[in-house]
């Protein structure tokens, strides 16, 4: 037997989540282990649950989301992040990605490509829209001539979430 992909909603819109895991709820290979509106309340449903994916709604705080991606990242590694949202702001993407999200989902997208991301996320591995490749490209450009430019000429050592990152855009 396959096993399902666990889910935990965060969003503070509790119509939206219900409605949102209902419709995940009818798919075979999803279960929602719960609907939460605060960051407390998903540090407690992952501590209870053994959830493959937090779905995250970025409507909240942008400060919450940033801070609650990298404590998911950071206390539970084998739980993917990824994010729900309607911008494609590269700066908030690019903040998201940095603190450890494996993936963004405009709110725009149809049903079955966030089933896709969803299955994509949990094997490790991301997908995004081009405008958003394109941002994190640039971003990895800066980065590399900024670290070109510096005194020393020593190769350029990426961390290990750029590396990710990287991987990712290829």
């Amino acid at each position: 037997m396959i096993h399902a992909v666990s889910l935990i909603i965060v969003t503070d819109n509790r119509l939206f989540g219900e409605c949102l895991a209902s419709v995940l709820a009818r798919c075979e290979s999803f279960t929602v282990s719960a609907v939460v509106q605060t960051a407390e309340e998903a540090l407690q449903q992952i501590q209870e649950h053994q959830s493959d994916i937090i779905l995250i709604d970025v409507h909240l705080p942008h400060t919450m989301v940033l801070t609650l991606t990298q404590q998911l990242t950071r206390d539970f590694p084998h739980v993917r992040v990824l994010l729900l949202g309607v911008t494609e702001a590269e700066t908030e993407i690019q903040a998201y990605v940095e603190a450890g999200a494996g993936g963004y989902v405009p709110k725009n997208t149809p049903f079955h490509e966030l089933q896709s991301v969803i299955e994509l996320v949990t094997r490790g591995e991301t997908m995004c829209s081009p405008h958003i490749a394109h941002a994190m490209f640039a971003r990895l450009s800066e980065l590399a001539q900024t670290s070109a430019s510096s005194v020393t000429h020593e190769p350029v050592i990426l961390s290990d979430r750029e590396l990710e990152i990287l991987q990712w855009i290829a």
